[in-house]
């Protein structure tokens, strides 16, 4: 009797561990969780941008300061709308997504809509936001390159890796779409931790193309 009790005890506290390990592991990998997104709606404007939230203290600031800047983002999209003597005629949308998110690095894309009164489609644009944590300061693609990856990201070297998709049908341009003539400015950080450079509708290819994804297969540094 006294060897089952034992044997039982012993047994809920492996599975009491295991579960503890497998909450330290998940915020580990991930301090920062999505929150509600910060909302703005007024007339015919409309913001949706995320928020995060830190699971410990050591990502709070970081958390704060990437949560204010993109709610500086949303407010000051809303008093241009609402500054433009034109507004009537129009309607606004912004969106966003988290595309990564691991202890060092946050990744996302800010979406913005416009659409014209009787306009055929509406013309949007893309932004990309990358932070480096746990400070939540915003960092540009050429801090994130590999010092081995360095010779890949030059614009040579993402040139001849362009023509290479674009022979296999993997990136879609315009017919005599020559080449980029200076570096790309519109990155994020996808899944599996790798640079995408993203290109606004129009700039190197039709509308009906996207943003024109170019998935330079190069991951991060952190």
């Amino acid at each position: 009797m006294v060897r089952r009790q034992v044997i039982n005890t012993f047994f809920t506290l492996f599975l009491f561990l295991v579960c503890l390990a497998g909450t330290v592991a998940a915020s580990a990998s991930e301090p920062l969780q999505q929150a509600p997104a910060y909302v703005v709606q007024k007339d015919g404007f409309t913001a949706k941008i995320p928020q995060v939230l830190a699971r410990d203290t050591w990502y709070a600031k970081g958390a704060d300061r990437i949560n204010s800047a993109l709610r500086v983002l949303a407010d000051e999209a809303c008093q241009a709308y609402e500054s433009n003597p034109i507004r009537a005629g129009f309607s606004r949308t912004i969106t966003g997504e988290i595309t990564y998110s691991s202890p060092k690095i946050l990744s996302l894309l800010i979406y913005d809509s416009v659409y014209y009164k009787d306009a055929a489609h509406p013309l949007t644009g893309v932004a990309g936001y990358t932070f480096r944590l746990p400070a939540g300061k915003r960092v540009d693609w050429q801090q994130l390159v590999r010092e081995e990856d360095r010779q890949f990201m030059t614009l040579p070297a993402l040139n001849r890796q362009m023509r290479l998709q674009i022979m296999t049908g993997r990136f879609q341009t315009y017919a005599d779409f020559q080449g980029l003539t200076e570096l790309p400015a519109v990155f994020y950080v996808d899944e599996q931790g790798k640079i995408v450079f993203l290109f606004q509708q129009y700039a190197v290819g039709p509308y009906a193309a996207g943003f024109c994804p170019f998935h330079t297969g190069r991951q991060i540094r952190y």
